[in-house]
């Protein structure tokens, strides 16, 4: 529907009814929300609302393991080579910033770096 179809249905409404457009979307949203099956939908999409910003959380956790991962394995690297430098040292002491994630990225590279051997 274009604007000028939607305008006329407005009209046609009005005409019809007495109310607006607004009026009656009120009247049948409130209508709608005496049947159960529209409830329980209601509560399911609120539920998968949640469940996608929990894993969207997640994902971001594991995004920013994975950056400090790649930072640990580069400087472990240079150290390996011997080119640790005092800067590197306190780089790396900014992150991870949760004890838990310390250990998960302590194992994650310790595996990447198995991997290089």
């Amino acid at each position: 529907m274009d604007s000028q179809e939607i305008k006329e249905l407005q009209q046609e409404v009005m005409e019809e009814l007495g109310i607006s457009m607004e009026e009656l979307q009120d009247i049948i949203d409130k209508e709608l929300e005496k049947f159960e099956c529209v409830k329980q939908r209601k509560q399911q999409l609120e539920e998968l609302e949640k469940c996608v910003k929990q894993k969207e959380e997640e994902v971001a956790r594991v995004d920013r393991l994975f950056d400090d991962a790649t930072r640990w394995a580069q400087l472990e690297s240079r150290r390996r080579g011997g080119g640790l430098a005092e800067s590197d040292v306190s780089s790396a002491a900014r992150f991870p910033s949760e004890q838990t994630d310390a250990v998960v990225l302590h194992q994650f590279v310790s595996v990447w770096l198995l991997r290089d051997n």
